[in-house]
């Protein structure tokens, strides 16, 4: 018989006890799983590629002021997740992972996440204000919110961080300011020269934000409600003014859908309405070259693609079209220095292999091989 003294006991030793923690909200990696969607729209983008061969940005819901002004206001928040090139989602990607843990500790997770969308619709309205009639799509609009957010937290208690943090804070700003210049934009794959607007627009309300919050008293609630509230007030104001935008911008659109359509008719009709609101609009006037190409209407095109020509000689839209057209008429050895140009400004492109696929004429002679 045992007694109390050899009773054998059931405890574990103190080195194999488990302490369980609560379940919280805290612990939910919200960055992984905004990094996992942005991959995953970006992988099922590239795998359901249009006629063309390529990505259709507007079927994945990139923002574009036809479409985004007529009712389809939840692009502003979808294009936030949209990216087609590899570079542009690495380089969104890792300052994403580089700010969004260290902001979600500092914010809470709730905040965070209201903060991360709220800076990045902030910002798609600021691109769509500032350029109606490009497609725009990335989420370095919501990233540079968070940059704004570090730049207001961090440097509010400058002096008290470490050597290290300094180092960090320093780095991450030289990293948000690199894709500023011309040099570096290309470089990166960030696209940063093209909608500049949205990311200043997305940094400024980050740091505007980032103020709000930390001047607030304590409590998640109260911070919770204050990113809400001043999301929401900046979100009307800007959806009044979108509402108010040149009257050009919908009759832009329809061209623009009515002719991927082959609606040639009805495309005609909405450009010749754009037309007559914004003559010496580029865009306008390329898209109406577009249109009568399309229609294989060359006479027509013609002086639109000389417009356009006199507008920018050297975007790289105006000199494809001029291009095409030397091509279709025969004129070969003027199309082939107009490409010759387009290869010394832009480089090989997809609308040089266009050329090359669509527009009969002589070969290209001068030119390196576009496979390389």
């Amino acid at each position: 018989m045992l007694t109390d003294a050899q009773t054998p006991t059931l405890e574990a030793p103190p080195s194999q006890v488990t302490i369980l923690k609560p379940w919280s909200w805290d612990r939910v990696p919200f960055t992984s799983i905004l990094v996992t969607i942005n991959v995953i729209v970006w992988a099922l983008a590239n795998l359901n590629q249009s006629a063309t061969g390529s990505p259709d940005p507007l079927r994945f819901g990139a923002n574009f002021g036809p479409s985004t002004l007529s009712g389809q206001w939840w692009r502003l928040l979808t294009s936030q997740f949209l990216h087609i090139t590899l570079g542009h989602l690495i380089g969104n990607m890792l300052l994403l992972a580089l700010l969004g843990k260290r902001l979600q500790k500092l914010l809470g997770p709730w905040t965070y996440l209201l903060f991360y969308l709220a800076t990045g619709t902030v910002a798609s309205l600021v691109g769509l204000a500032a350029f109606p009639i490009q497609i725009q799509f990335g989420a370095s609009g919501a990233t540079y919110g968070l940059t704004g957010a570090i730049a207001v937290l961090y440097g509010a208690r400058f002096n008290s961080l470490t050597l290290a943090t300094r180092c960090k804070y320093v780095l991450i700003l030289v990293i948000a300011a690199v894709g500023f210049f011309p040099d570096f934009g290309p470089f990166l794959d960030v696209n940063m020269l093209s909608n500049y607007p949205a990311h200043i627009g997305g940094m400024a309300a980050g740091m505007a934000l980032a103020f709000a919050l930390h001047v607030r008293p304590h409590g998640k609630r109260l911070s919770r409600l204050g990113v809400a509230l001043t999301t929401l007030a900046a979100l009307i104001a800007g959806a009044a003014v979108l509402r108010n935008l040149d009257a050009y911008v919908i009759p832009f659109g329809r061209a623009f859908y009515a002719d991927q359509a082959k609606h040639l008719r009805e495309a005609e009709t909405q450009i010749n309405l754009a037309l007559a609101l914004r003559p010496n609009n580029l865009q306008v006037v390329q898209q109406a070259a577009a249109i009568y190409i399309d229609a294989h209407q060359v006479n027509e095109a013609q002086p639109f693609v000389a417009r356009a020509m006199a507008l920018n000689p050297t975007d790289n839209y105006t000199l494809f079209l001029q291009a095409y057209l030397d091509r279709r008429t025969g004129r070969c050895d003027a199309a082939n220095a107009v490409m010759n140009r387009m290869l010394g400004l832009h480089g090989r492109t997809d609308l040089l292999r266009k050329l090359l696929e669509d527009a009969p004429c002589d070969n290209w002679p001068e030119a390196p091989p576009l496979t390389q």
